[in-house]
């Protein structure tokens, strides 16, 4: 059997890169009847959620642990719904000078912030970016305003004092070492350019014994303009100079 550090440690590992990724973005309308290569996704609001959410958002995420401060990525799209918001995860790489930057940030045990340059090479490239790889089979979501707090979330040390939670649960079809993760967003800054707060993931995973592993941290998410598609002649260029 493998010692309970090192179960421990795949799982810290694995934790990290399900927050690093997402399931297939549906279209609108169809959260909840996903395609060929698309995950069920589904969202529910309880309370009096702030305005101004809608929208494309790179949100990146500090991870603290004791000598080490690993910085992650994820692509939001806040967009309205037929009822209420619809918050989704959008997989697909990031263009890759950005994904060098966040890798030597890593590498580094530093944070990563993008700048304008980044943001706007993002926004460029949206729509065009390569897919990712999940193995998700379902993602839950809750946009939770602070009125409509659960105590768990009122009283809570990661979400005490915030403004909104966006909770994410999502589980996956095994081929990570943990089976399921739920991560909650706890806004405490929210501008019309950026969003911040404190985040905590939790994931579990198969026994014997049963694994649980949470980690927390910082996170920054930076809204990404909508631009409109590049011309064919531009994307070439960019292809041929070694960009996505």
């Amino acid at each position: 059997m493998m010692p309970s550090s090192a179960r421990r440690a795949i799982a810290a590992a694995a934790l990290v890169a399900a927050l690093a990724a997402g399931p297939a973005v549906p279209e609108p309308g169809r959260a909840t009847d996903p395609g060929p290569g698309e995950v069920a996704q589904t969202t529910g609001v309880r309370g009096t959620v702030p305005e101004g959410l809608a929208g494309r958002w790179l949100v990146v995420g500090q991870i603290l642990l004791p000598g080490l401060g690993q910085p992650f990525a994820r692509l939001w799209e806040i967009r309205p719904g037929p009822q209420h918001l619809e918050v989704v995860l959008r997989l697909a790489e990031l263009p890759d000078a950005l994904y060098a930057r966040l890798e030597a940030a890593g590498a580094a045990n530093r944070p990563w912030t993008p700048d304008d340059r980044d943001l706007h090479e993002l926004a460029e490239k949206w729509d065009e970016l390569p897919p990712n790889t999940a193995d998700a089979s379902q993602v839950e979501r809750e946009v939770i305003a602070a009125d409509a707090y659960p105590p768990d979330l009122r009283d809570g040390q990661a979400t005490r004092g915030s403004r909104l939670a966006i909770v994410t649960a999502e589980r996956f079809s095994g081929v990570r070492p943990v089976t399921r993760t739920r991560s909650v967003y706890a806004v405490r800054e929210l501008s019309p350019a950026r969003l911040g707060g404190t985040f905590v993931s939790e994931a579990t995973g198969p026994g014997p014994p049963p694994l649980a592993i949470a980690l927390s941290g910082r996170f920054q998410a930076y809204r990404v303009t909508v631009l409109p598609p590049r011309p064919p002649l531009r994307r070439l260029r960019d292809l041929l100079m070694g960009g996505v």
